[in-house]
């Protein structure tokens, strides 16, 4: 009867652990899908590793995108990471060939890392319930969370593949053990590097665990050990190998970005660099230097830094914090990306270990209900990092600032770029801008506008954009969620020979030789009141009468002068009209009272290559005003122009847009002859085009 007791708890705590991976896999799914869904994810990485599945599947071209193509011109995926692990993927992907069967997947192989920490945490401790707490707070974990917000990524695989690893190291199950090494080695290089670190922590772990001489330190663990870093030393040989034939301009993670202040070029000199030249390593160091202490603290605090009471596993940290440390990258020491996953795994590891002689000194001291008040105050603790700093929250701090987080919500605006992307036809080329590329990447002529690309061998933008816009049937174009991609390839599609085929809300879809009208027309439409206009001269003021129960008002006292300016709006080209609603109150004379205009604050764009000719060229992008300001049009507004008191009427002014600028709706020059109010102003588009002119400059820096 005992035993079955036993055998119903043991299995109990097992179908908990199961729960709490498929709630974490399901809500991550949903979360991530609904990302792709509200343009929050982008070419780099959702959108390229999609494309290269289907080629790979129905065009018969090896794991092909088409993003690099100026450094990488196989444009197989080997020719930048070494990932076999994509084979064992490919019959999961032949089921739905799209990007959301790769964020499922992902979010799935993420949740089941709890496994192997609930099994070591179990037989270490000997503690089910501790075990599936630990197992739970990894699943909460905001580094673990963030590698699976930021798109799919094959390092969001090595969590789940090295903690198993490690498990059946443990448990002296070989065969086990380096089938998970080799999953491990086949998600991307740099794991070899992890590996080989890994195995000397356990190497030395092993040696002062069994005290043994030297001459006897020969056990089947070492033999293992050393054979498991021979393994990693052939596979990253043949990974680079195997990249450089692929792609022969290959350098790993090359360019200023990463390594201006160490004055590495590669990732395989920074070792190099970090070492022969100390003081740059130290500069290297300095750079966002409290940024970089943070990052540590954070991944050590979320598990209340228990990784430490088994300081010898700091070893298993060094490849990538150094490389965090060394980089003048953000990305690299911030969360919210793919990144910590070469920690996460020996992160958890740690805790394990470090409550394991937690554990045993309060033992000792027969300290029983000190340690339960303490695991009650760890979970409490970490429970407190996921709150804070979990991407599920709207704002969480410390993480990569240039992506969204929040549960997302697909916005009307949405809605239309979707129906757009509908428009395309399933076999026609199509050129787009990131954060809508993942959802035309299910075919062999997509491409993306250039902007993240790495240009070598004399490839410029200029070149690589109207190839690109030389080659597609269609272009699908969204300024409200990338103004740089939309003006820039509208600037360069001037001369060819497209058409309007749709425009919805600001979202263009452009079609090789159209000349008819749009197929489907929904003009943007913006309003804009006190809340989003800029008060200059007057009172934000009550009004039962205005749309939303409040009015900006310039009274008489207040004497001459402009009312409001803005709202500052970057506009798609086209023909537009604006829309004041306006009244007068009861004490205005028949003189003049203000006057409506329509301004703009012309801007180019600066384009800057940053690199050097032998490690190729980053593209940043910078819009900066020219200093000119034009007004399009204005109209003089007097007591005549109403026909009723206390009253609001409407007073339109029409004007095209040509150039590239910001937009402001002014009422300027009130005298103090009379109180007019505002309730809003409407914006709305007569008319789309593709007819854009403004300036483009280009720097260099080495």
């Amino acid at each position: 009867m005992t035993k079955l007791i036993t055998e119903i708890c043991k299995r109990k705590y097992v179908l908990a652990l199961l729960c709490e991976i498929i709630l974490y896999s399901m809500i991550f799914s949903f979360v991530t899908v609904k990302r792709m869904y509200s343009l929050q994810t982008f070419s780099y990485d959702l959108g390229n590793y999609n494309q290269a599945f289907y080629t790979t599947l129905f065009e018969g071209r090896l794991f092909y995108y088409t993003a690099d193509l100026p450094a990488n011109p196989s444009g197989s995926l080997f020719g930048v990471h070494f990932t076999p692990l994509f084979f064992i993927l490919l019959p999961i992907y032949f089921l739905y060939p799209r990007p959301e069967t790769l964020l499922i997947v992902q979010s799935i192989v993420i949740g089941l890392g709890a496994l192997p920490i609930y099994y070591m945490t179990t037989r270490k401790l000997k503690n089910e319930l501790l075990g599936l707490l630990l197992a739970g707070l990894y699943l909460l974990n905001p580094a673990v969370q963030g590698i699976n917000w930021y798109d799919f990524h094959p390092e969001a695989f090595i969590p789940f593949f090295m903690l198993s690893a490690l498990h059946f190291f443990d448990t002296q199950k070989t065969a086990m053990y380096f089938a998970f090494i080799l999953l491990a080695l086949s998600c991307t290089q740099f794991v070899s590097i992890c590996i080989i670190f890994m195995v000397i922590y356990l190497l030395l772990r092993c040696y002062f665990e069994k005290k043994r001489a030297i001459e006897e330190f020969y056990c089947k663990e070492v033999k293992i050990l050393l054979l498991t870093i021979l393994l990693a030393i052939i596979w990253l040989a043949l990974s680079l190998h195997i990249t450089h034939l692929f792609n022969p301009y290959i350098q790993v993670m090359s360019g200023k970005i990463y390594w201006e202040e160490l004055d590495a070029e590669t990732l395989l000199e920074v070792p190099i660099k970090a070492v022969l030249n100390p003081m740059n390593a130290l500069r290297a160091i300095s750079y966002d230097f409290y940024e970089k202490i943070i990052y540590a603290l954070i991944l050590f605090g979320t598990v209340m830094f228990l990784p430490l009471l088994e300081p010898c596993i700091l070893i298993c940290f060094i490849p990538w914090l150094s490389i965090a440390f060394l980089s003048n990258y953000p990305p690299f020491y911030q969360l919210g990306l793919q990144y910590p996953a070469f920690v996460v795994p020996f992160l958890f590891y740690g805790t394990v270990l470090g409550l394991r002689k937690l554990t045993n000194l309060m033992e000792k001291r027969r300290s029983q209900k000190i340690l339960r008040y303490f695991y009650v105050f760890f979970i409490i603790f970490c429970l407190f990092f996921t709150v804070t700093l979990s991407p599920l929250n709207s704002s969480p701090p410390f993480s990569y600032s240039y992506i969204s987080y929040g549960i997302p919500q697909v916005n009307e605006h949405n809605k239309y770029v979707l129906k757009l992307v509908n428009l395309v036809p399933k076999d026609a080329s199509v050129l787009t801008q990131s954060n809508i590329f993942p959802l035309l990447s299910s075919r062999h002529d997509a491409y993306v506008f250039p902007s993240s690309c790495l240009y070598i061998l004399n490839h410029t933008f200029n070149e690589t954009l109207q190839n690109l816009i030389n080659k597609v049937d269609y272009i699908l174009l969204d300024i409200k969620s990338d103004p740089i991609a939309t003006i820039l390839t509208l600037r360069y599609i001037n001369c060819s020979n497209f058409g309007m085929y749709a425009s919805v809300d600001g979202a263009i879809l452009l079609k090789r030789y159209y000349n008819n009208t749009p197929v489907y027309f929904k003009p943007l439409e913006e309003v804009f009141d006190y809340s989003n206009l800029h008060l200059v001269n007057g009172n934000i003021t009550k009004d039962k009468t205005a749309t939303n129960g409040k009015a900006i008002v310039h009274l008489r006292k207040h004497g001459t002068g402009d009312v409001w300016y803005g709202p500052y709006v970057l506009l798609p080209p086209g023909r537009y009209e604006v829309t004041f609603r306006l009244k007068i109150s009861n004490n205005s004379s028949s003189n003049d009272l203000i006057t409506l205009d329509v301004t703009y604050f012309d801007y180019a764009i600066k384009i800057m290559y940053v690199g050097t000719e032998s490690t190729g060229y980053h593209l940043k992008f910078k819009s900066e005003p020219t200093g000119i300001k034009k007004t399009l049009v204005s109209r003089r507004i007097s007591a005549h122009d109403f026909s009723r008191l206390d009253v609001y009427e409407t007073f339109s002014l029409e004007f095209t847009v040509n150039s590239f600028g910001y937009f402001e709706f002014r009422g300027m020059n009130a005298t103090n002859l009379g109180d007019i109010y505002l309730d809003e102003i409407t914006l709305y588009q007569l008319e789309p085009s593709i007819n854009i002119d403004f300036e483009i400059s280009y720097t260099y820096e080495n």
